[in-house]
């Protein structure tokens, strides 16, 4: 059924989805509308090219009022065959919106309302739109769209009419610039800042003393850390000793913009650089690179409050270990946003796995803290068959000398001025496969009257800040940037409103963090524009598997080909010409199966040549890129006999393996105890480090992993017979300990408990994540139509997530109730088959409780009477045997019949959507 309204929301339409829908059949459209930006065109140029193409006639009238709608916009759109566009000038205001469109057979109908052709007017604003099918409102309509046609003022698109309206739109730009990002001479954290500052906080008051934060590239973590040295000074009180920081990061532009955020937030400490011949002499917060710190023991042998490690990825290399393990500290801070660094090592180690915070980048984006995205990815012409591939990447010099092609420039060209930018000027930047392919892109461009510059890692540091003020300068010319080795991490241009990504993408994380040098809000960009140049080699989905993003798969509009079934975040989109979608999909068809013993061996001898060396238990956590070691361990047996397998195993493992008691005390360290509380971890690791004493040693165990203070507990008895309970230890416990013969090998053999203690890691970082870790947010920050997991769902409501507290489908915090519900239950047990259904007006959802569940008391009563005790329910539907609860709103209870169980008819706040409707498999009209 054609909807009647367009207001941009799931309940109604997106004006976007009636002007897609509406080009395929059409004969003739008639748009007027104020701004014409690529933010919207962008989105609709295959669909407008293909309607032209088969002889679609279109007509287009914009104004120029104001400066707002992009003169290369227009000129793209007129430059389509078939197309009329003609342009309102002058200073009269011009505010019409109007879309009409002629289907043969069919009639014509037309849409009046408030969507201007950008990304805001026709996807992610709420605007008003009112669609009209009778024959004489659309002869009116059609008369008044004439009249405007033919006004005085609505001039043909030439090359002089866009010259002088260029012009014009160049002056604005240059008399009125930009308002400037907010530069308060004190700070105040932004909302993921402050949630970061909560964790950590919470972690020093349980002992912790390293963490890391891993949050997207543009939520600032460099103010971050200076806010919690703040908290940390506040923390500490008064005393003789000032405060001291260490800041600790690779590049010198980074330790620049680092002292002077610190020196905002901080305004009473002394600050210094150990860089470029510069010394820090007596400062109180030192910013140094770890090379310069290596030479200096003065600096490694003081005392610090806090040291920070920014771009924490790079902490594995042997001098950050080198400083590290010198250094005296009452808190070390890591900063990412990709802990899983391209060649592999584990980084989170040096931390003890205590991630204090963690917010991805969909997740940022969703919640409007940075600028959305549309990536186009684009077939290249590139062959890369013989471009060699060793070490898990293709010869840098070999992939230079490919990409550097007159041809393919013409095809980036093409492209990027079709795709635009969002903006009042263009500031794109390109990634390329090195120096000799940057400076070639840069002068390629410049010979071709573009004002373009590139910027190396051997860019002497005074030069790249040149060129990067020239940049990030609205009066300058300079609009494109060539990069290698730089712009990875660390700087920010938010003026940045374009990228190309003119390089096989190398990593995941990578793509990321480059993709985040464009996501930083700025007040003159509204999207983000992507330019990713697609060829046929193994790395090809990556970008797209990084994209993804399964909790958002229920929100707005999907503008993603269903044959690959990649979601984007809100208000993102992903386009992907017809040959580039052939391309992925012959990619995916030869990439290696992702489960079996074959598709395992290549996961673990893709670690192998990352790291260097054969991986360890943890290399597999924390990995999207790689299985989880209980996949790995169901495949081969254990982990023994994984490195067996893989030639990896040494002579203490393969005696192991003859010894029964020992690689069966091996085998179940591996096992997930699916515990809800940490206890028999903690017994097991008393019982191999200190086998004669384990019952009096097992609160050491809580200063070995310090995450788990809120867990203590210390009564030995209950905790082993937790453990004998489970089935992998039964031949391992005999009278209150490990059986004799166990106990005498852990006094001969220290690397046996090691080796518990390491398999142990694996399985309590996982559940400390869960309960633990959890980011502490409120019901407000929910978002309907989203999946959430159990835990998350209890983050939401201000608390970690306890699974032997939060088992149920009624969570009580306070004033908010969360009901989570299974719409098909057919495989649960059968005391947990519940009649839920959603009714025939799909406004309201009959809801069981639980058997023992009455309506006049306990948690049964605070559903049926929420209203009056002043509970909110907020209710989440898990359309089957699924991992993820769909958040549907808040709800009401209007009807309440029968006891123990009863039955409570829920209504929603809105009619289902569609797409909602469709994942929960009911219909409706």
């Amino acid at each position: 059924m054609t909807p009647r309204h367009a207001l941009n929301t799931p309940t109604t339409a997106y004006m976007g989805d009636v002007l897609r829908e509406a080009l395929q059949g059409a004969e003739d459209v008639h748009v007027a509308v104020s701004f014409l930006r690529f933010s919207g065109l962008s989105l609709f140029l295959d669909d407008l090219r293909a309607f032209t193409a088969r002889g679609g006639r279109l007509k287009v009238i914009v104004s120029t009022y104001l400066n707002v709608s992009q003169p290369a916009a227009i000129r793209v759109l007129a430059g389509l065959p078939g197309a009329e566009v003609r342009m309102q000038t002058g200073p009269q205001g011009f505010h019409a919106k109007y879309y009409m469109f002629r289907r043969a057979g069919r009639g014509r109908s037309c849409w009046v309302g408030s969507s201007n052709f950008t990304k805001n007017g026709l996807f992610t604003s709420v605007e008003w739109n009112t669609r009209h099918d009778d024959p004489h409102m659309v002869d009116e309509c059609e008369s008044l769209f004439a009249e405007l046609w033919a006004r005085p003022d609505v001039v043909p698109v030439t090359d002089a009419a866009l010259h002088t309206y260029e012009q014009s739109f160049r002056a604005a730009l240059l008399s009125s610039p930009p308002p400037a990002l907010l530069r308060t001479s004190a700070p105040r954290p932004n909302p993921a800042q402050l949630e970061a500052l909560g964790a950590l906080a919470r972690l020093r008051r349980e002992g912790v003393v390293r963490a890391a934060v891993i949050a997207a590239t543009g939520l600032g973590k460099t103010f971050l850390a200076a806010f919690d040295a703040a908290e940390m000074a506040r923390e500490r009180g008064g005393g003789p000793r000032r405060f001291s920081v260490l800041f600790l990061a690779h590049r010198e532009e980074i330790l620049q913009q680092a002292r002077a955020t610190y020196e905002r937030v901080h305004p009473d400490l002394s600050t210094g650089l150990l860089v470029s011949g510069q010394r820090p002499g007596d400062a109180d917060v030192v910013f140094a690179t770890v090379q310069s710190l290596l030479g200096r023991p003065d600096l490694l042998e003081r005392t610090y409050d806090q040291v920070v490690v920014d771009e924490f990825h790079h902490a594995a290399a042997p001098t950050y270990a080198q400083v590290l393990g010198r250094l005296t500290y009452r808190f070390l801070l890591g900063l990412t946003a990709t802990p899983e660094r391209a060649d592999g090592h584990d980084v989170l180690r040096i931390c003890d796995y205590n991630v204090a915070y963690e917010v991805r980048l969909p997740e940022a984006i969703g919640r409007g803290w940075l600028v959305p995205f549309h990536y186009f990815g684009i077939a290249d012409t590139v062959d890369y068959a013989p471009v060699p591939w060793r070490n898990g990447q293709f010869d840098p010099a070999a992939l230079e000398h490919a990409l550097m092609l007159e041809s393919r420039t013409d095809l980036i060209l093409r492209h990027a001025l079709e795709k635009g930018y969002d903006g009042r000027r263009r500031a794109t930047v390109g990634f390329c496969a090195g120096v000799r392919h940057a400076r070639y892109m840069a002068s390629t461009l410049a010979n071709r009257g573009f004002a373009a510059a590139a910027v190396t890692g051997s860019t002497p540091p005074a030069e790249r800040l040149r060129l990067y003020d020239a940049f990030t300068d609205p009066g300058h010319d300079l609009e494109w940037l060539f990069v290698a080795d730089v712009l990875n991490e660390g700087v920010d241009l938010p003026a940045i409103n374009s990228l190309l990504f003119l390089r096989p993408t190398q990593s995941p994380g990578l793509f990321l963090q480059q993709l985040g040098r464009g996501l930083r809000p700025h007040p003159e960009t509204e999207v983000l524009t992507v330019l990713d140049f697609v060829g046929h080699h193994r790395n090809a989905l990556m970008p797209l598997q990084a994209l993804g993003s399964e909790a958002q798969r229920f929100l707005g509009p999907r503008l993603t080909r269903p044959s690959l079934a990649f979601t984007p975040p809100r208000d993102c989109a992903i386009i992907l010409e017809d040959r580039t979608e052939e391309v992925l999909l012959k990619v995916r068809r030869e990439l290696p199966a992702s489960s079996g013993k074959q598709a395992h061996r290549d996961a673990y001898r893709r670690l192998r040549e990352e790291i260097g060396g054969p991986p360890a238990i943890m290399d597999f956590w924390g990995r999207p890129d790689v299985p989880e070691f209980r996949e790995i361990r169901r495949t081969f047996g254990s982990w023994i006999e994984c490195r067996l397998d893989m030639g990896d195993a040494d002579e203490w493992e393969r005696q192991a393996l003859r010894e029964p008691p020992v690689a069966a005390l091996l085998r179940a360290a591996e096992t997930n105890l699916q515990a809800q509380r940490v206890s028999p971890y903690a017994a097991l690791w008393a019982l191999v480090s200190f086998p004669e004493r384990w019952e009096t040693a097992v609160d050491a165990f809580y200063d070995r992993f310090p995450g788990w203070a809120a867990e203590r507990d210390v009564d030995a008895a209950r905790a082993l017979a937790t453990l004998e309970k489970k089935p992998a230890f039964r031949t391992l416990l005999r009278d209150g300990a490990l059986v004799p013969e166990l106990r005498r090998r852990l006094q001969d053999d220290p690397r046996l408990a090691r080796e518990v203690e390491r398999r142990l890691e694996y399985t309590l970082a996982g559940d400390h994540a869960e309960r633990h870790g959890g980011v502490l947010r409120t019901p407000d920050a929910l978002v309907r139509y989203r999946g959430y997991r159990r835990s998350e769902i209890v983050n939401h409501l201000g608390v970690q997530y306890d699974p032997a507290r939060h088992n149920t489908g009624v969570i009580r915090v306070d004033r908010d109730i969360a009901l989570l519900t299974q719409l098909d239950t057919r495989d649960a047990r059968d005391a947990h088959h519940y009649q839920n259904r959603i009714l025939e007006d799909l406004q309201h959802i009959s809801w069981e409780s639980q058997n023992r569940q009455v309506p006049d008391g306990g948690s049964g009563q605070a559903v049926t009477e929420h209203r009056r005790l002043g509970h909110v329910l907020h209710l989440f539907v898990q359309p089957g045997g699924e991992n993820l609860y769909v958040y549907l709103g808040p709800v009401d209870v209007t009807e309440v019949r029968g006891r123990a169980p009863f039955t409570a008819v829920l209504r929603l706040s809105e009619r289902l959507p569609p797409a909602v409707r469709q994942v929960m498999g009911v219909s409706g009209p």
